[in-house]
C-alpha cells in the first residue's frame, strides 16, 4: 500500500473576544486521503488488493469554558469514501458490465462493502459546575445520519436485481447521556451516569454484525486516591 493523506484548516481562539468567557475556540478543518494498492479482503475471507481508496471531509470543532458553564460542538461531514478498481467492478458482473470503476464503501462480495460511513454526525456537550465547582452535571448528545448506498441500489434496480446481499444500512440513531460527579475532597468522588437514556434500539455504524449497541445503562462509580 501506498498512502498520500493531507489536511488544512483553519483554528481560531475566541478566548477573551466574548464577555464572561475566557476559553473559547472553533476548528475547521477538511481532509483527503488516498491509498494506492489498498488491502481489503472477500466475503470468504480472501485477502484481495484494490486499485485504490479515497476519502474525504469535512471537520468542525467548537469549545467554550465561563467557568461555570461548558460545552463542545463536533460535527463530520462524509464528502467521499470511494473504494476503485476497474478488474474488480467487470469480475462481478461481466455480462452486463453494470458496475462502475469506483463505488462508495466498496464493492459487493468484499468486506470493504460493509464500511461506508453514515453522510453527517454530530457530537454535542454541555455542562455546569455548582456549589463551589464541587458538583459537575452534564448532558452528552451523539447524532449520525443514514448511511445508505443510493449509487448501489440503482445499480441493482438498472441492472435486474444482480445485488443479491445488501449490508446493514444503519438508520439515523440519536443518543442521549446524562452525568453527575461529585467531589467530596481532593482524595474522594463519585460519579453517576446513564448512558443510551431513551433506551434506544440501534446499531453501531460500521459494524460487521447485526447485534445492537447497549441500551438505557446506569452506572455508579467510586473513586479514592491515596
Amino acid at each position: 500500500e501506498r498512502s498520500q493523506a493531507w489536511e488544512t484548516g483553519l483554528a481560531y481562539n475566541l478566548g477573551g473576544l466574548l464577555q464572561g468567557v475566557p476559553q473559547a475556540d472553533v476548528k475547521l478543518t477538511y481532509y483527503y486521503n488516498s491509498i494506492r494498492d489498498f488491502y481489503g479482503r472477500t466475503e470468504n475471507m480472501n485477502v484481495i488488493q484494490f486499485d485504490r481508496k479515497t476519502m474525504s471531509g469535512l471537520e468542525f470543532l467548537s469549545r467554550f469554558d465561563s467557568g461555570r458553564f461548558y460545552g463542545s460542538l463536533g460535527a463530520t461531514l462524509r464528502l467521499r469514501q470511494d473504494i476503485c478498481d476497474a478488474d474488480f467492478a467487470v469480475q462481478l458482473e461481466p455480462s452486463h458490465n453494470s458496475y462502475p470503476e469506483c463505488l462508495p464503501g466498496g464493492f459487493p462480495a468484499s468486506l470493504s462493502y460493509y464500511a461506508l460511513q453514515p453522510r453527517y454526525s454530530i457530537n454535542l456537550d454541555l455542562g455546569t459546575r455548582l456549589l463551589e465547582r464541587k458538583l459537575n452535571l452534564g448532558m452528552r448528545m451523539r447524532y449520525h445520519s443514514r448511511a445508505d448506498n443510493k449509487p448501489l441500489e440503482r445499480i441493482s434496480t438498472r441492472a435486474g436485481g444482480v445485488l443479491n446481499a445488501r449490508p446493514y444500512y444503519w438508520d439515523p440513531v440519536m443518543l442521549f447521556d446524562l452525568y453527575a460527579e461529585y467531589n467530596f475532597s481532593r482524595r474522594a468522588s463519585a460519579r453517576l451516569s446513564v448512558e443510551n437514556l431513551t433506551d434506544l434500539y440501534y446499531l453501531d455504524p460500521l459494524t460487521k454484525v447485526a447485534a445492537p449497541g447497549p441500551g438505557r445503562t446506569v452506572r455508579l462509580e467510586v473513586a479514592l486516591r491515596y
